[in-house]
């Protein structure tokens, strides 16, 4: 679809993103290719546009649906480097890719995902940028009229099939099967160089002292379990 002003409208539903899996299945460099490839698409789209109307036109309105997001798998480590790095190749190069771009269905959780990217993003596109947990219809039909609008954002547009998803022209994404998975680009490969193996008995735990001298430090961890379920926690001590 387009917007009111003829530039192409994308959507990416981030949350419905397997990131656990796929870091499972592919290798990172996979996921920026993947990006690049969105953005050149979007660029040759907006040349076409541009043909058509007899104007420029130079940015696309982005919908990001974080719908399904999980802290299992969006906030794991190897998968926040993964998306910052494709956040930092973007504005690198396509840095007036983005016209607008709405955020839908955030999470409670957002203001952490943003303080991450937030570093890599030029005060130009956070200007741009519009977040909603909900009634964030009416923000989207500023933008983009009803018929270009997918029904399931609040437009009236579906594809051949009368899907109101449109599902023939997005990718909603899924659990990647296990089958997939490539141990040699999964979890294991891609941990730090100083990750330790300890056994954690029945009944007993384990303390990991992280010392933060720094205001506003993020702290992640990443760990993997050979056998049963195992529960953390992070607790704060003063000085």
């Amino acid at each position: 679809g387009e917007d009111r002003e003829g530039s192409p409208v994308g959507y990416y539903p981030a949350g419905k993103f397997d990131f656990r899996g796929l870091l499972h299945s592919v290798k990172p460099s996979v996921i920026l290719k993947r990006h690049c490839q969105f953005a050149e698409t979007a660029m040759k789209k907006c040349r076409e546009q541009s043909e058509r109307f007899g104007r420029q036109i130079e940015g696309i309105v982005l919908v990001i649906d974080m719908e399904g997001f999980s802290v299992h798998s969006h906030l794991w480590k190897p998968a926040i480097d993964a998306i910052t790095e494709s956040f930092a190749f973007v504005e690198a190069n396509y840095p007036e890719i983005l016209k607008h771009v709405v955020v839908v269905n955030a999470p409670k959780l957002f203001p952490v995902i943003y303080g991450i990217v937030k570093p890599f993003l030029s005060e130009r596109t956070r200007q741009r940028i519009e977040v909603y947990n909900r009634n964030w219809e009416s923000a989207l039909l500023k933008y983009v009229a009803p018929d270009e609008l997918v029904q399931h954002y609040g437009g009236t547009r579906c594809d051949s099939t009368g899907d109101p998803t449109c599902k023939e022209h997005i990718c909603y994404g899924g659990t990647v099967p296990k089958h997939l998975y490539a141990s040699e680009c999964g979890v294991v490969s891609g941990m730090a160089s100083d990750v330790k193996q300890v056994t954690v008995a029945r009944g007993s735990c384990h303390l990991v002292d992280v010392e933060v001298s720094i205001a506003g430090s993020i702290i992640s961890w990443e760990y993997k379990t050979t056998s049963h379920d195992i529960s953390f926690g992070l607790y704060f001590k003063g000085q």
